[in-house]
C-alpha cells in the first residue's frame, strides 16, 4: 500500500519504507540507508547526526580500497592507498511491495565487477535482512594496487550496552 512505501517520483532522490517497527530511507544515488527510525520509541538509529566525513551516510555505503601490492597480501592486508566511495550511480528500486514485506534492489557497477544487493524490509518483524551477490571481477598485481570491497554501517547506538554480530559461521557479542 501506497501509504506506507513511496517510491521515485519524478526528482525524487529517495525511497522511503514504513513497517510495524521501522521507516527507513535509502538514497536513490548511493543506494545508502540515510534515515531508520524505531516507530514506537521514535528512536533514530541512522541520520539522527551529519556524516563526520560528509559522505553521505556510512550506512550500507560500498568503498573500494586499495592496497598497494606486497609479499603477503593473500593473508595480511597492508597499507592502503586511496578509497573510493560508490556514492554515485547506484540504481535503487522497489521490486516487490506487499503485506509480509518490501524488496529493494540496489546494484552498483564498478569496472568489470557487479555488486547486486536486496534488502528485505519486513511488515511485522523486528529485522531487516541483506542479501548480497558480488561478481568481483578486478584484478591487481605486483604493480597494480589490489581492490578491495567493503561495505559500512554505523548506526547511532551510544546508549546501547550490548550488540551482536554475524560473523563467519557464528555471532559474537560485544559490550560498550
Amino acid at each position: 500500500d501506497m501509504d506506507r512505501v513511496s517510491g521515485k517520483s519524478p526528482g525524487a532522490n529517495s525511497v522511503r519504507l514504513q513497517s510495524d517497527f521501522y521507516t527507513m530511507t535509502i538514497d536513490t544515488e548511493s543506494g545508502c540507508i540515510t534515515h531508520l527510525e524505531e516507530m514506537e520509541s521514535g528512536r533514530i538509529f541512522i541520520g539522527a547526526k551529519d556524516s563526520v566525513e560528509h559522505i553521505p551516510n556510512h550506512n550500507n555505503l560500498f568503498s573500494v580500497e586499495y592496497e598497494i601490492p606486497h609479499r603477503a597480501s593473500a593473508w595480511n592486508i597492508g597499507e592502503i592507498s586511496r578509497s573510493e566511495h560508490l556514492t554515485r550511480g547506484a540504481v535503487v528500486a522497489i521490486i516487490s511491495s506487499g503485506a509480509v514485506m518490501d524488496v529493494v534492489s540496489v546494484e552498483h557497477r564498478l569496472g568489470k565487477s557487479t555488486i547486486a544487493q536486496r534488502i528485505f524490509f519486513y511488515r511485522a518483524l523486528r529485522r531487516i535482512d541483506f542479501k548480497t551477490v558480488v561478481q568481483w571481477d578486478e584484478v591487481s598485481g605486483p604493480d597494480r594496487d589490489a581492490p578491495l570491497l567493503r561495505v559500512s554501517f554505523e548506526p547511532e547506538l551510544s546508549d546501547i550496552s550490548r550488540t551482536r554480530y554475524d560473523i563467519p559461521f557464528g555471532v559474537i557479542e560485544r559490550y560498550s
